[in-house]
């Protein structure tokens, strides 16, 4: 074979060798480029506010067709949770003051004219100063019992009724009552039981001339089932 032949062989296949390398390594940086679009895409598309989910093939959703929008399926929802009805005529715990005035403290239960009532309280509270036979201040149960603590002794001073300044004046002097909307007052006293009188709301109140000198108060709870 000639010389010259040989010669030129060899320089082709080095220009073919160097052409090879080239394109491999071009391949390579289009590659990694695209990887590296689709890595980043996320956050670019975050900070511009671009969808996330439009990758152009690549990234976390790659899809067969370049350029086509990724749509990953819709996230499972969370389980609805259902509200638990609330209790209908029933309340605990409601706290009475005996600085509270007319028309009272709203109970939160509502009662049918004719619906069966049911109340039960329990606690201290005080109307002020008291002269004649008690004096002091002395405190008093949801029923009207008065005690006077007159260290070292106790006395007690029973009820204290017939005060026609009282919001009731039938009932004792620091009593708990009650009514229904806008009706009349009746004693509720540490335990009641009857059929409410009229539709409507329920207040309570401690019975009193002047609530600016009370304290403390009592706890009531109300039902209105059978």
């Amino acid at each position: 074979m000639p010389v010259e032949l040989i010669v030129l062989l060899l320089v082709g296949s080095g220009v073919l060798l160097r052409i090879s390398v080239r394109l491999f390594f071009a391949i390579l940086t289009v590659m990694g480029g695209l990887w590296l679009a689709g890595a980043l895409w996320p956050a670019v598309a975050t900070a511009v506010g671009f969808p996330q989910h439009t990758l152009y093939g690549f990234g976390h959703d790659t899809v067969a067709a370049v350029g086509q929008a990724v749509h990953p399926p819709p996230p499972t929802p969370f389980p609805t949770r259902t509200a638990l009805p609330a209790a209908i005529g029933f309340a605990a715990g409601v706290f009475v003051r005996a600085t509270a005035a007319a028309p009272g403290v709203d109970s939160g239960v509502t009662v049918s004219a004719g619906q069966p009532l049911h109340i039960n309280a329990s606690g201290q509270a005080g109307y002020g100063y008291q002269g004649g036979t008690c004096v002091g201040y002395p405190q008093t149960d949801p029923d009207g019992n008065r005690t006077l603590v007159a260290p070292p002794n106790t006395v007690n001073c029973g009820r204290k009724a017939g005060d026609p300044n009282l919001t009731l004046p039938s009932a004792p002097v620091g009593a708990l009552i009650g009514r229904i909307s806008n009706g009349p007052w009746f004693l509720v006293g540490s335990s009641y039981s009857g059929t409410a009188n009229a539709s409507g709301r329920l207040f309570l109140l401690y019975n009193d001339s002047d609530s600016g000198d009370n304290s403390g108060g009592y706890t009531v709870n109300i039902s209105t089932d059978v």
